[in-house]
This record gives structure tokens, sequence and C-alpha cells, in this order.
């Protein structure tokens, strides 16, 4: 999801850099989206640093596990980054997340419940 969001937002005109531990994701953002990235974990500070998070105006948090992504938006408010989106799969993190300052909370189960019911609805 993150690299394919990543493509989609260079092609809209943004700067973008992609945090990932997977080596092989780092190297493709790379030579085929032609993004910067940065190997290794999005809530290690050295690495939040090393990929520019003083800069940044908005942070979309899309890591595999809704903890890791609270984390992640704490660290992003801590460092002034005024936009946080988050993607969360668990509903209970939703009031954590506002908490820690994210600004957009995306619930990628109530999306899919939401596209479903608009197909069975509106053939």
């Amino acid at each position: 999801m993150g690299l394919d969001l990543a493509k989609t937002r260079l092609n809209m005109g943004h700067t973008i850099a992609v945090i990932d531990i997977d080596p092989m994701a780092c190297q493709y953002a790379r030579e085929k989206i032609e993004v910067m990235a940065f190997e290794g974990s999005a809530v290690k500070t050295t690495v939040l640093l090393e990929a520019g998070i003083r800069k940044c105006d908005v942070l979309i948090a899309t890591l595999r596990e809704d903890a890791l992504n609270l984390a992640m938006t704490t660290l992003s408010k801590h460092y002034g980054v005024l936009q946080i989106v988050v993607r969360m799969g668990d509903r209970d993190f939703a009031e954590p997340s506002q908490l820690a300052g994210a600004t957009h909370i995306i619930s990628t189960s109530e999306l899919a419940i939401t596209r479903i019911v608009d197909a069975i609805e509106y053939p």
C-alpha cells in the first residue's frame, strides 16, 4: 500500500520519502518509483530524522500494525508534522490515534464495508 501511495503522490507533484524495513521495497522505491527511500523502522527516531521528518508537511502511517502507526503518529506530532494520516485496522485505535495527533484516520475495514454495501445497493 505504501509504495502505491508514494507513486500516486509523486505523480501529483509531491516530494516523497519512503521508510521501510524491507530492503527490496526500498530498492524498488528508488529504482522504479524514483523516490527517496530509507531502510529501517519508521518508529525509530534516527530513521525518521534521516528521512527528513522535521521538514515533513504530511506524514502517512501505513505500517502493518495499528500499534506501530500509533507510535509513528506520536513521533510525528513530536517533530511538528502538521498533517498526520493514519491507516487503521482495529477500531480500538481510533481514539488513541486522535489523542496522539492524527488529523485523519482511515479505517480499512469501514472503507471495505462501505464499498461492498455500495456495490450491492448501486450495481
